[in-house]
């Protein structure tokens, strides 16, 4: 097995840009039509929207490859840990029924301790979270089987 990289979800971000603009606009319509509302707090509001919606879009420019399958490990925004390291992977299913807000948590042992490592959302793989968990639970079986050699 050869090292996998796994980018952003780009069409889920769009639909999630998507919502957000309406949203931002609906609050924006609703806040133009209240009376006493002066320009000054109808800028104000309008920057404060135009921030989110940048905020958001910004997760458009990752480029690189938001999590790497390798036979030594998963690196996840650039943070390594070795498949020792990781002892369960749990898939959270989304509030609603709705699959972009599913999440994949990642665990270890710190000190007898079980502590979330990684929060993995839907928008981080292009791949569906399902997937990810069986190419993840793939490369963890792979990589801890014993290698014979022969002499």
């Amino acid at each position: 097995m050869s090292e996998e990289k796994i980018y952003t979800n780009k069409r889920l971000i769009v639909s999630e840009i998507l919502i957000w603009l309406a949203a931002c606009l609906f609050i924006y319509i609703g806040f133009v039509h209240i009376k006493g509302v002066t320009g000054l707090e109808k800028t104000i509001l309008f920057l404060f929207l135009l921030l989110v919606m940048i905020w958001r879009g910004s997760k458009l420019l990752q480029v690189f490859p938001v999590i790497t399958l390798s036979e030594a490990g998963l690196t996840y925004r650039t943070d390594f840990k070795t498949w020792e390291e990781i002892e369960k992977i749990e898939l959270i299913p989304g509030k609603f029924g709705l699959a972009f807000t599913q999440k994949l948590h990642l665990t270890t042992s710190i000190k007898g301790r079980e502590e979330v490592i990684w929060n993995i959302t839907a928008a981080d793989s292009q791949l569906d979270l399902e997937q990810l968990l069986v190419r993840i639970n793939t490369y963890r079986q792979f990589t801890s089987t014993e290698t014979v050699e022969f002499n």
